[in-house]
């Protein structure tokens, strides 16, 4: 081990696990609107038209809060029409995706931590 792999502090210990949480957190927004982009049209999501919805979909990379000790991502969807398709019967734009990542977030956050080393 190298004098910049040690850690001096427990502060920096935890800045070091948090900022590989965070980068597997990302991952896995990133990996999320590519899936929704992926699988909108043959799996009851919108029909792209004007692709302007499709393109407007984009993960807002997460934030640590380390005095709640929470982490916080997002996808998002712009136009406002989004909204409504959302919520027209057997159609989805973003929870498809919230959908199929629901049961797998801690497993791939399990595994990107690990990967990180």
């Amino acid at each position: 081990m190298s004098n910049q792999d040690t850690i001096n502090t427990a502060g920096e210990l935890s800045q070091r696990v948090n900022m590989k949480v965070k980068y597997a957190m990302d991952s896995i927004l990133i990996d999320m609107v590519n899936w929704i982009k992926d699988n909108h049209t043959h799996l009851d999501g919108w029909k792209n038209r004007t692709h302007q919805l499709e393109n407007s979909i984009k993960e807002v990379l997460s934030t640590f809060d380390p005095s709640t000790q929470s982490l916080v991502g997002f996808v998002t969807a712009g136009p406002l029409y989004a909204l409504f398709l959302e919520y027209k019967p057997f159609h989805w734009v973003l929870s498809g995706g919230m959908n199929e990542f629901k049961g797998k977030i801690l497993t791939l956050m399990k595994e990107r931590i690990e990967a990180q080393g």
